[in-house]
């Protein structure tokens, strides 16, 4: 088996890992286990959902990855979160930035209207 290489992927929801694969006929890796996540994908949103979970139990704020919201009357997407902070993609941005999770933030609902 030279040259293969296997990629442990972490578990997401309702059968898929968290860098949207089937499950099915991949390796996933069982939390509390000893095995390491190596799928680069699935590594980087297992590190942005438990700095979202630091926001939520911190702030009390419903951050989620995807989760519309509006940082100073501007429309974005939350893509992660790091060091306490949301990392948000304004819409019409290139890049994602770092903002505070109460600071003229606004968590909006399914229709857009603040939550």
């Amino acid at each position: 088996m030279s040259g293969y290489r296997f990629v442990n992927h972490a578990a997401g929801p309702a059968g898929m890992t968290l860098c949207g694969r089937a499950r099915a006929g991949v390796q996933v890796v069982v939390p509390g286990s000893d095995m390491e996540v190596t799928c680069k994908t699935c590594e980087r949103a297992q590190v942005a959902a438990q700095g979202l979970e630091y926001i939520r139990n911190a702030y009390g704020v419903p951050a989620t990855v995807g989760r519309r919201v509006e940082f100073d009357g501007r429309p974005g997407v939350i893509t992660g979160g790091r060091s306490g902070r949301l990392v948000v993609l304004l819409d019409g941005d290139e890049a994602a930035g770092n903002y505070h999770p109460i600071w003229h933030m606004c968590y909006l609902k399914r229709g857009g209207e603040v939550h």
